[in-house]
C-alpha cells in the first residue's frame, strides 16, 4: 500500500513539475499573448520577457519584445478589428512615452529600467489596447484611462520597419 501512495505522489508531482516548467516556455508564452492579443505569434522569437506580477494582489507589469522574421503575423494583425494603425492615440502617448505639458514632465506608465519608454515611438505599425479596469464600461475605449487611481490594461505596439511586437500589461 505504501508503495502504491509513493508511486502515487511522484506521479502527480512529476505531472505537476512538468506543467510548471512548460508554463515557462517560450511556446507557452506565445501561446497566452497569442490568446490575448486575437493573431498567432507562432513563428515568433522571445527577445525579452519580464513580469513582476506577484504578491498578494497579483500587481506588476509583463514586458515582451517578440521579433517576426517575415509579416505574416503583420498580415494577421490587420485582419482583426481590435488592432489599430498607428499613432496612438493622446491617451495611450502618455502612458507609452508620457508628456511634456506647461513646464512640466509626466514620465510614460511603462518604462525601462533607465527611465526610457519600453514603446517605440514608430509611425509605421499597429497598435492594440485593452483596458481591463473592472469599472470600465467598453474594453476598447481609452479615453477613461488617466482618470483612474488604478492601471489595468493591455497595450501591444507592432513595430512593421523592425518586425518586432512589444507587449506591455500593466496591474496596479
Amino acid at each position: 500500500m505504501k508503495k502504491k501512495l509513493l508511486a502515487l505522489c511522484v506521479v502527480l508531482f512529476a505531472v505537476l513539475f512538468a506543467g510548471n516548467i512548460y508554463e515557462k516556455s517560450d511556446a507557452a508564452k506565445l501561446k497566452r499573448l497569442s490568446e490575448t492579443l486575437g493573431v498567432s505569434l507562432k513563428g515568433g522569437q522571445i527577445l525579452r520577457y519580464e513580469d513582476s506580477h506577484g504578491g498578494f494582489h497579483g500587481d506588476g507589469i509583463r514586458k515582451v519584445v517578440i521579433q517576426f522574421s517575415d509579416i505574416r503575423t503583420l498580415e494577421a494583425i490587420h485582419e482583426d478589428v481590435h488592432w489599430k494603425k498607428l499613432p496612438l492615440t493622446e491617451h495611450l502617448e502618455v502612458i507609452a512615452h508620457g508628456e511634456q505639458a506647461d513646464g512640466v514632465y509626466t514620465a510614460p506608465l511603462i518604462e525601462n529600467e533607465d527611465g526610457a519608454p519600453f514603446l517605440p515611438e514608430t509611425e509605421n505599425g499597429c497598435f492594440w489596447f485593452m483596458d481591463r479596469y473592472s469599472e470600465s464600461d467598453d474594453p476598447w475605449d481609452d479615453s477613461d484611462v488617466l482618470n483612474r487611481y488604478a492601471y489595468n490594461f493591455t497595450l501591444a505596439v507592432y513595430d512593421a520597419c523592425t518586425n518586432r511586437l512589444y507587449y506591455a500589461e500593466m496591474d496596479t
